[in-house]
C-alpha cells in the first residue's frame, strides 16, 4: 500500500500545522520527482539524487518530460513556498501565496480541479488541494513510467522466444496476448 492511500496521508493534509503540512508534503514531493529521474537513469549509482536540490531535480525531471501532468512551473512554485515555511517557522499561506501557486498551474492540471481560484475558501485550500494533486499526479506518472518499462520487458522476452521458436509463426494476435500475460506476471512480480 502506497503512503498517499493511508489515513497517515490523510492526517498530514489535515493537519492543523501549515509547517508541517508544507514540508512533509514537499518531502513526499521531493522523494517522488527524485524516483521519476532514477527510472530514466541508466547509471543510477553515478547521481546522488538525495544531495541535489528540489529545484535541480525539478528541472532535470523537466528536461527528462517526465513532468507533463504536473507542470514544471508548479513545482517551482511549490518549493518556492516551502522554502518560505522553512525559513520563516512562523509563516501561514497567504492570498499572495496560494494566488501565485493557482497561476503557475497548468491548463490541464486546471481542467483536472474543475475549480477556479475563486472556488476556494481559503488560502489554505487552495494550496492544499493543488500540493495534494500534484503528489498524485507524481505519484501517478511514476507507476505509468514503471508499467511502460515491464511492457517493453515483456515485449522482449516474447521476441526472444518467437526467435527461438523459429520457422514456426506464431497465430496472429498469439504474441499480443502472451506479451501482456508477460507483463500482468512482471508487474505482480514488480509489486512484492
Amino acid at each position: 500500500m502506497k503512503f498517499i492511500d493511508t489515513p497517515a496521508f490523510d492526517e498530514l493534509v489535515n493537519s492543523p500545522s501549515e509547517l508541517l503540512m508544507m514540508v512533509q508534503l514537499h518531502q513526499l514531493m521531493d522523494g517522488l520527482i527524485s524516483d521519476l529521474i532514477e527510472e530514466q537513469l541508466v547509471e543510477k549509482h553515478h547521481l546522488e539524487l538525495r544531495r541535489i536540490p528540489c529545484a535541480v531535480k525539478i528541472e532535470l525531471a523537466a528536461a527528462l518530460g517526465l513532468l507533463k501532468n504536473t507542470g514544471r512551473a508548479t513545482l517551482l512554485q511549490i518549493n518556492t513556498l516551502r522554502n518560505k515555511f522553512t525559513h520563516e517557522p512562523t509563516a501561514s499561506i497567504t492570498e499572495k501565496d496560494a494566488r501565485d501557486l493557482y497561476n503557475a498551474t497548468t491548463e490541464e492540471f486546471r481542467a483536472i480541479t474543475k475549480r477556479t481560484y475563486a472556488d476556494f475558501e481559503t488560502p489554505r485550500d487552495c494550496v492544499g488541494e493543488i500540493f495534494v494533486l500534484t503528489v498524485f499526479l507524481l505519484d501517478r506518472s511514476l507507476e505509468h513510467l514503471r508499467d511502460e518499462k515491464l511492457y517493453g520487458i515483456a515485449v522482449i522476452e516474447e521476441a526472444e522466444s518467437m526467435l527461438a521458436q523459429r520457422p514456426r509463426p506464431a497465430p496472429p494476435g498469439a504474441a499480443t496476448k502472451r506479451i501482456d500475460e508477460r507483463f500482468k506476471k512482471l508487474k505482480e512480480e514488480n509489486a512484492r
